[in-house]
């Protein structure tokens, strides 16, 4: 057996420059900005509802998941102020010609996304939207975690030759655990509808 393979020769050609990109609009950073906060927002949300529901067995309060969701869209314009800021501050303006252009976008880009982020606390519909995305995200991933947790403790009679003698522990399991937890998931569910 050989220590080494030998390897295919590569031939290499000299170093070409990769072609200039030009940068974004600032515009369209700050649109995308504007949706991967709002992706943040939602689930932040949907985390918040999760642990209300499951942890706090809290009801549901569409108005205080609202007002959540403005205060996290306001802290994101508040980190985007701050933002701006230090790259202004501390800019570097002798490293490269255009230094002080590329600052301004930046500072700019942040400056337009604090702004932006602010206009979206601000949207009745674009709040409700991301709470009732939030609400079906929760209700999907508690489902989905139940579901799983009902067909992993419930093995298939074949496969346990114990299967009829353990059956009354797992009827019992599955009305005091099981069932009471789908029941409370109904609950929720019938309250965020």
């Amino acid at each position: 057996m050989a220590l080494f393979r030998r390897t295919r020769r590569v031939p290499l050609r000299a170093y070409e420059d990769p072609p200039v990109v030009e940068p974004a609009p600032v515009e369209r950073v700050i649109e995308e900005g504007v949706l991967i906060a709002a992706s943040a927002v939602r689930m932040a949300v949907k985390n918040r509802l999760i642990v209300l529901a499951l942890r706090d067995k809290t009801d549901w309060d569409r108005a205080a998941l609202a007002e959540m969701a403005r205060v996290e869209f306001t802290v994101l314009a508040s980190h985007n102020d701050a933002s701006a800021k230090r790259v202004w501050r501390d800019g570097n303006w002798d490293d490269e010609p255009d230094d002080g252009v590329e600052h301004l976008r930046r500072r700019d880009i942040f400056r337009g996304l604090a702004d932006a982020l602010r206009i979206a606390a601000e949207d009745r519909d674009a709040i409700d939207d991301i709470v009732d995305r939030a609400r079906d995200d929760a209700l999907s991933e508690v489902s989905t975690v139940v579901g799983a947790r009902l067909v992993e403790e419930i093995p298939p009679q074949q496969l346990d030759p114990d299967y009829e003698a353990e059956r009354a522990d797992r009827l019992k399991a599955l009305i005091d655990e099981d069932l009471a937890t789908l029941n409370e998931l109904r609950h929720y569910r019938d309250l965020l509808e």
